[in-house]
């Protein structure tokens, strides 16, 4: 198990806390989405864990024994602590091969190759593992950078966005790649992200954090189905304020429906996604919300829809 009791980082006296007090029990073999918008706390909390940032207040306990920080070490991290990252660690005058070698060079001979074999086909470098790192262009480099991180997973693991930069094809098989270790229920997981779409295609749980606090910490599904707060609501994807029978709501553009008996609107923009037609819509009292439609409206057309409540929301 992972604890974090009552932690706590400030980065000079005028920027705030970058923490303040966090406290959070995550079970292992969980993967956990870390969410919020810039600034929210989100990298800190990884170099936390990970040991590599020194706490002003507070503990963290993996499996039993305390992470300490910096001051507590010669070299900064953790045994049995990954944090995968976009920072650029790679040596510039050896080769892809020997990087992925040496970043995992306690390991045994077959476990070694294995591991190298796997990440170089995850990531499209059979063709690069030869090549000085001052060869490759850009984007070789940053998957280069991500494979040699990856090589070194271990049971908790730390992912600090570092998919970035990746294309959505090599994404996509990480992610998938991820979900095979999430199947052997060999390795907890915390990831990152700003982006929905990788939280949900990778985890079960979620913390949403906002300058430092927590807002949300729990079952992925009910952040976004029952979001307590706009802020919440967005980090996870689009949503809006309406007031829909004398309350105020919470309401996403995916849960409206074309409906022969509901709200009448006209059509005011349109925009095309891979899920469906993204329409800014106004009702005759004067509102503008969105609504995600399966078929696309035609522009100023006066439509019907209601609101199809997803079976999670309460």
């Amino acid at each position: 198990m992972l604890r974090i009791s009552q932690l706590e980082k400030a980065y000079g006296t005028k920027q705030g806390k970058a923490l303040g007090r966090l406290s959070l029990l995550i079970k292992e073999n969980s993967f956990t989405a870390i969410l919020g918008h810039s600034g929210s706390g989100k990298s800190t909390l990884l170099h936390l864990i990970a040991g590599l940032t020194q706490a002003d207040h507070g503990e963290i306990w993996w499996r039993g024994n305390r992470v300490g920080g910096p001051l507590a070490k010669l070299v900064p991290g953790e045994v049995g602590i990954a944090l995968v990252s976009q920072a650029d660690l790679l040596l510039p005058m050896h080769t892809v091969y020997e990087q992925m070698e040496f970043k995992i060079r306690h390991l045994r001979e077959a476990e070694k190759s294995r591991r190298i074999k796997q990440i170089i086909g995850l990531l499209g470098l059979a063709g690069l593992k030869g090549k000085r790192v001052n060869e490759l262009s850009g984007g070789e480099r940053q998957r280069v950078n991500l494979g040699v991180q990856l090589c070194a997973y271990t049971p908790l693991l730390l992912l600090d966005e570092p998919f970035t930069y990746l294309d959505s094809a090599y994404r996509q098989k990480v992610l998938n790649w991820l979900n095979e270790l999430k199947m052997q229920k060999k390795t907890t997981l915390l990831m990152a992200t700003h982006l929905p779409s990788e939280a949900f295609s990778l985890c079960e749980r979620a913390l949403i954090l906002n300058k430092g606090k927590k807002v949300f910490f729990g079952d992925l599904k009910e952040a976004y189905f029952n979001p307590k707060n706009l802020y919440q609501a967005q980090v996870l994807g689009e949503a809006e304020e309406l007031e829909l029978t004398g309350k105020t709501s919470l309401v996403r553009p995916e849960w409206w429906q074309l409906s022969k008996d509901g709200l009448q609107v006209m059509v005011e923009q349109i925009q095309f996604s891979p899920y469906g037609f993204n329409c800014l819509v106004i009702n005759r009292q004067g509102d503008q919300f969105h609504v995600l439609l399966a078929e696309e409206p035609r522009l100023n057309e006066e439509i019907r829809v209601s609101l199809r409540i997803p079976p999670h929301h309460s």
